[in-house]
């Protein structure tokens, strides 16, 4: 595009300069025809080749290869080859024929000009790809082979002392382990038998860790300072072993307890409550919130007990002295107050295994024995009597009055008498006993004469 626009503008100018020139031509004509001519004396006219004049010169189009202003310096160069005398020399006549002959050539130079132009860039593109295809393969260049030679180390050079630079000591920073230290004083002073041994062994563990950094002294403050979060942390997840006094109390109180007289349902609930009560006092690690809900549990029990109803509420109270008079051992009592409470005995079993109970009848048959029971009198235990007895028929008469010894042979001979009653209760027994005693010791050691001594 760009070459066409120059070839445009040159063709403009070369036109331009050629109608000038052929303006000038023809005015010169005009200006020669109009002014009189010059009369030769000497012969025809010379043609202008023959008087060494040139016509005007028009370059052959194969001359013009320049790609500048080909066309104008052609016209320039015939304009400045062509003298006032020469134009003046044609005849008008060959003006017009110039004219033509000028305009023809004018446009043959410019279409050769074109040709010239487009054949000058189908040479340029034809060359470019040419140098494309033509291009020499990039060939890399060969190691050359060290022809079995081995490369030679260079010696090191030997290093340069390096001058030793003064060791800077850094900032003392002071560490506070006031803290961890009243911490720890603190921790030694606790019981741990108080306390649970499951909450124990993450405390035995910190602190062993607090005591050995203030051994060392060489922590950050930062480790001290989570050092004593850890501790305190410790401290506070140790858990109290149950204070189980108030529970051993109440169990031993309900163990007493007579449950005859309840239903069976709140009996076995009342017993239930006493044996995790029981399993809560053997737990060594029982915490005190365990202790303390079953304690509550068995208070509840023990509070919700229910009394039958009668007639069975009065019978199990018969039951109760019928049992009790089924324990005693009639042998330790008297006769016949043995004998009272074997009969009765002997009527209140027989009404119970009538199975027809009312409650008037369950408390007569109980108040009856239980009075036959309270009737009872111990025989008297006359071993005491017994032994004094031996002892005083072994001492010598000799030394005591005969008056203090007839006191004491009767008071022996009533004692005798005494002990071979059945009936000798025990109160009976200490008295004679008693008796026995005063007169032993009422003994009277006789005198001795100067003739004896």
């Amino acid at each position: 595009m760009n070459h066409k626009k120059k070839i445009s503008k040159k063709i403009i100018a070369g036109v331009s300069l050629c109608a000038i020139a052929l303006s000038g031509i023809v005015g010169y004509g005009v200006y020669h025809n109009l002014t009189p001519e010059k009369v030769e004396t000497k012969g025809t006219p010379l043609n202008p080749t023959e008087r060494g004049h040139q016509l005007p010169v028009i370059p052959d189009a194969e001359k013009s290869t320049k790609k500048g202003n080909a066309v104008t310096d052609a016209v320039k160069k015939a304009t400045q080859d062509s003298s006032l005398e020469d134009f003046k020399s044609i005849p008008y006549t060959n003006n017009q024929q110039e004219k033509t002959q000028a305009l023809t050539q004018l446009n043959n130079l410019v279409r050769q000009e074109q040709q010239s132009q487009k054949k000058q860039q189908e040479n340029n593109k034809q060359g470019e790809l040419t140098q494309l295809v033509n291009k020499p393969a990039e060939v890399k260049p060969s190691v050359p082979s060290d022809g079995g030679n081995k490369p030679v180390t260079p010696k090191p050079e030997p290093e340069k002392p390096i001058k030793p630079v003064d060791p800077i000591d850094p900032p003392v920073v002071e560490i506070d382990y006031s803290a961890l230290q009243t911490l720890v004083q603190q921790a030694q002073e606790i019981n741990l038998s108080l306390y649970l041994s499951s909450s124990i062994e993450q405390f035995k563990l910190e602190l062993v860790v607090s005591q050995r950094m203030l051994e060392d002294s060489s922590s950050s403050q930062e480790a001290v300072n989570n050092q004593v979060y850890r501790l305190q942390q410790a401290i506070n997840q140790l858990v109290l072993k149950g204070d189980k006094t108030a529970l051993q109390t109440l169990l031993m109180d309900s163990q007493g307890m007579k449950t005859d007289i309840y239903t069976d349902e709140t009996v076995a609930s009342f017993e239930e409550a006493k044996s995790q009560a029981q399993s809560v006092l053997d737990n060594a690690e029982a915490p005190q919130i365990q202790v303390d809900q079953v304690k509550q549990y068995l208070q509840q029990a023990i509070d919700n007990l229910k009394e039958k109803e009668e007639p069975y509420l009065s019978l199990a109270y018969l039951q109760r002295i019928v049992d009790q008079a089924q324990k005693i051992n009639a042998s330790e009592y008297t006769p016949s107050t043995a004998e009272v409470l074997t009969v009765k005995l002997t009527e209140v079993t027989e009404y119970l295994s009538k199975n027809e109970y009312t409650k008037e009848l369950n408390e007569k048959y109980g108040e009856e024995l239980q009075q036959a029971i309270d009737q009872l009198q111990k025989k008297g235990d006359t071993s005491k009597i017994k032994e004094l007895l031996t002892t005083i028929s072994a001492i010598d008469r000799t030394k005591y009055t005969e008056e203090s010894l007839a006191h004491l042979d009767t008071v022996c001979s009533d004692i005798q008498v005494q002990l071979s009653n059945e009936e000798l209760t025990q109160k009976e027994a200490d008295t004679l006993y008693q008796n026995l005693s005063e007169a032993f010791s009422q003994l009277e050691e006789l005198v001795a004469t100067d003739q004896e001594k």
